[in-house]
């Protein structure tokens, strides 16, 4: 399961002037120096439960983990070991059942559901294991919808979806819908989806499960690059050894603790 003090100097320079809508925008620019400095993503003590036959199963015992600016953490650990569920804490889709989790300096538990919402359509950027993407949509259009989502107008956001398709090997593809592109191709739409909102945090589960070795290592190298020029962080759940050579940092889980 990007920004920094300079955006025109990353991804398709058009994306430099875009702003976020309305209010928020202003609370995200406020001690953008300080940003600069500080975790992207943090947790603290958090914890996590599921209800199986009336008793409670710790997912996640108390965690502490963060992520830098421009830097690839990479998460590995046994299946149901939390990794998944940390991810999906990071990324606004679960809420925690104690500690504290902050983003881009806020602490998201105390915001109201509205704004934890924006805070996931404009800080973060998702990259799956099985891509995806819609069926019914081209590669431009799937790359497009992120942009619609924060109110840009249609014939702008695939503009600026098709430009970025092009830095990442697809621009004789953009008009190609998913089931006509090899799995290598849609992990790519799915990399440009990810970042096309110049999100500050990118969160992949498994992105290379459903690739061959040069796929995934296209896919990692691309993620890489996309990170380094941006500023973005990224958080990698994986249980692939063939990338962990990617990981700025590697951290592993196991029984619900980071070892």
């Amino acid at each position: 399961m990007l920004s920094s003090t300079n955006t025109s100097a990353r991804l398709p320079p058009s994306l430099g002037d875009f702003t976020l809508n309305a209010s928020f925008n202003a609370s995200l620019s406020a001690g953008h120096d300080a940003a600069a400095h500080r975790p992207v993503a943090a947790v603290k003590g958090i914890r996590k439960y599921y209800e199986l036959g009336g008793e409670k199963r710790w997912i996640l015992r108390g965690v502490d983990f963060h992520v830098q600016p421009g830097e690839c953490v990479i998460l590995s650990g046994p299946s149901g070991s939390g990794k998944s569920t940390l991810l999906s804490i990071l990324g606004c889709l679960l809420t925690p059942d104690g500690g504290e989790l902050i983003i881009d300096g806020r602490a998201v538990e105390k915001l109201p559901p509205a704004q934890q919402a924006l805070i996931r359509r404009d800080l973060i950027g998702f990259i799956f294991q099985r891509f995806q993407l819609i069926r019914g949509l081209s590669a431009e259009e799937n790359v497009a919808l992120p942009l619609a989502l924060q109110g840009l107008p249609a014939a702008e956001a695939k503009r600026r979806a098709g430009e970025l398709l092009a830095r990442v090997g697809l621009g004789d593809h953009r008009r190609a819908i998913p089931t006509r592109m090899s799995p290598g191709q849609c992990q790519r739409v799915a990399l440009a989806r990810a970042v096309i909102t110049n999100p500050k945090l990118i969160l992949a589960d498994e992105p290379t499960a459903a690739l061959d070795s040069h796929a995934g290592a296209e896919a990692m190298n691309l993620l890489r690059a996309l990170v380094k020029d941006s500023g973005a962080a990224a958080v990698v759940v994986t249980h692939d050894p063939r990338i962990l050579e990617y990981a700025d940092r590697q951290c592993h889980i196991e029984n619900g603790l980071l070892q």
